[in-house]
């Protein structure tokens, strides 16, 4: 998904969910209705996926099928969701993830 300046979405979020994950547990997010962009912060490392499974790598992804990394420790992330209808979503620590959603 790609991938937007952080300073280019200037109207209010209309939906803002947070996901306390558990340690090293696989969660699954519905993305809300009408929903185009989301916003991704977290209190550790996290790993996302738009449309299918988070998953922490133990080996080489080169199928176009691996997670992107959520640093704990810097700015927010903002993607464009497509037709997406969920967000994987794993950490190998507990971790608070913020989601906040544009239309």
């Amino acid at each position: 998904m790609a991938v937007e300046k952080f300073n280019k979405i200037v109207q209010k979020q209309s939906y803002i969910d947070i996901r306390v994950l558990a340690a090293d547990t696989a969660e699954v997010h519905t993305i809300p209705a009408g929903a185009t962009k989301v916003i991704v912060s977290a209190t550790t490392n996290t790993w996302l996926n738009i449309g299918a499974a988070g998953a922490i790598p133990a080996a080489d992804v080169t199928d176009g099928t691996g997670s992107i990394l959520i640093q704990g420790a810097i700015p927010p992330r903002i993607f464009n969701l497509g037709a997406a209808t969920t967000i994987g979503l794993r950490s190998a620590a507990i971790s608070i993830v913020c989601l906040e959603f544009y239309s």
